[in-house]
């Protein structure tokens, strides 16, 4: 007898406590939405065993685990209902939540394998607000707006590959839920994108969700002009604290982050993956 089903809409708001502690939606209308839209997505079973899905990105046909909320005895058997779910919505691979490496293991002895090591920074926002950048000769930052999107999503792909890029969906909902910043180029004499930033603040903690800089562009100090922006920005709308996480192999990035101030926490986080 499987043990996970589709929660019903009083399930879904029991469960509500658990999802905004992992910062899963931004309130409980947008998780209620979410669960109304498509029911299947949030799973429940007895004991208070649950799991949140939805599709990765739209152009992978991967299904991933937001939250799982289970022991570790139950994970096995969870993934394997959950790996059935996505091939009946015509999914070829599970992803994982974001897990510390050091309780990845019912993860991995449920057939998952690791698919990407994460590295989480950190900074105190007393010392983010005297963050500061030399200016780039050329180049402004503003805010995006709607007639931003073509371009948003072109200098995105340009950016990251496959399992990080977004979906023009996922930067459209960006402008409304998050800060996001552009850095243009004015050199040419009409503006070119050629960098941004989202971020977020909620409950006194930021969060930098994203820095891209077109990689045409790199090596000017866009990047650090960026950042600095984002991490101001955070720290007069009262965050305490200010987090990201990065890939482990992006050198790049590492640097750029430490040069800004934030400290790699130890450990790692992993995304894990199987087929389906």
């Amino acid at each position: 007898m499987g043990m996970l089903r589709p929660a019903t809409p009083a399930e879904c708001g029991a469960l509500w406590p658990a999802a905004r502690a992992a910062h899963l939606f931004r309130d409980a209308p947008a998780f209620e939405a979410f669960h109304a839209a498509a029911p299947w997505r949030v799973q429940v079973a007895s004991g208070g065993r649950a799991a949140v899905v939805e599709r990765w990105r739209d152009h992978l046909d991967m299904l991933a685990i937001r939250a799982l909320w289970a022991g570790d005895r139950d994970v096995g058997a969870l993934l394997g209902e959950l790996a059935a779910l996505a091939r009946v919505h015509g999914y070829g691979r599970l992803l994982s939540p974001l897990v510390p490496r050091d309780i990845a293991g019912p993860y991995e002895r449920g057939g998952m394998r690791v698919h990407q090591s994460i590295i989480a920074l950190r900074i105190d926002a007393r010392h983010a607000v005297h963050a500061a950048a030399s200016p780039v000769p050329g180049v402004r930052l503003r805010s995006a707006s709607p007639n931003d999107l073509l371009a948003l999503c072109e200098i995105d792909e340009r950016c990251f590959d496959p399992f990080w890029a977004y979906e023009s969906r996922r930067i459209a909902g960006a402008m409304v839920t998050e800060r996001l910043a552009l850095a243009e180029d004015l050199t040419s004499g009409t503006p070119r994108l050629i960098g941004y930033t989202t971020c977020t603040v909620e409950r006194g903690s930021g969060t930098l969700g994203r820095l891209a800089v077109d990689p045409r562009d790199r090596g000017r100090g866009v990047g650090a002009l960026l950042l600095a922006d984002a991490l101001v920005s955070m720290a007069d709308r009262g965050a305490g604290t200010i987090s990201l996480c990065t890939q482990e192999d992006n050198a790049p990035s590492r640097a750029l982050y430490s040069r800004g101030g934030l400290r790699e926490l130890p450990g790692r986080l992993l995304f894990l993956a199987g087929d389906v």
